[in-house]
């Protein structure tokens, strides 16, 4: 049986730290975030690929015409969620703008550091790690994706913290337990 393990990444942060990290997290997952649908789902070359993605994900065994109606109605639904938080009110121009924006403020808070907070990881190294990666990763095209990508050091961050904790070294290691 996984025994769950308590890992507290923030431990030896000081309260600015706490706070500032807390800033840049809540400024990744209720703000950068929205990049992601938009991109793919609102920008028509990007959704015909996720379109495929989607189906194959939710509907293995069915062929894409039977479940084009559910997947269109789940993109309107996911529009519909961009436009009640806000960010959907906004002109491509404007989305582009404020999304390129939050990726410099993370760029220039990294600036030449390993992680985010110095020389060890942190939960904003963690959160920043999965939502550039949704952004450089994925086969898609786009304005801000093309931002994120020359944004060397959040690509580098991207890479080292893939290193640290998903190659295969890392995987065989231990992870260290916090109380």
């Amino acid at each position: 049986m996984f025994k769950q393990q308590a890992i507290n990444l923030d431990a030896n942060l000081t309260f600015v730290e706490r706070s500032k990290s807390l800033a840049f997290r809540r400024t990744i997952k209720e703000n950068t975030f929205w990049g992601i649908p938009y991109i793919r789902y609102n920008i028509e070359e990007n959704w015909q690929h996720f379109r495929a993605v989607l189906v194959q994900a939710l509907f293995p065994e069915t062929a894409l015409e039977s479940s084009q109606p559910f997947v269109e109605e789940f993109r309107k639904t996911v529009l519909s969620q961009m436009h009640g938080h806000g960010m959907g009110r906004h002109s491509s121009e404007e989305i582009t703008q404020i999304i390129c924006a939050d990726f410099q403020a993370l760029s220039d808070f990294l600036a030449d550091k390993p992680f985010f907070m110095g020389e060890q990881p942190t939960t904003l190294d963690a959160t920043a790690y999965a939502y550039i990666g949704n952004f450089i990763k994925p086969p898609y095209g786009s304005p801000i994706i093309d931002y994120a990508l020359h944004r060397a050091n959040l690509c580098e961050h991207y890479e080292r913290m893939t290193q640290e904790f998903f190659s295969e070294r890392s995987l065989n290691q231990s992870i260290p337990v916090h109380s």
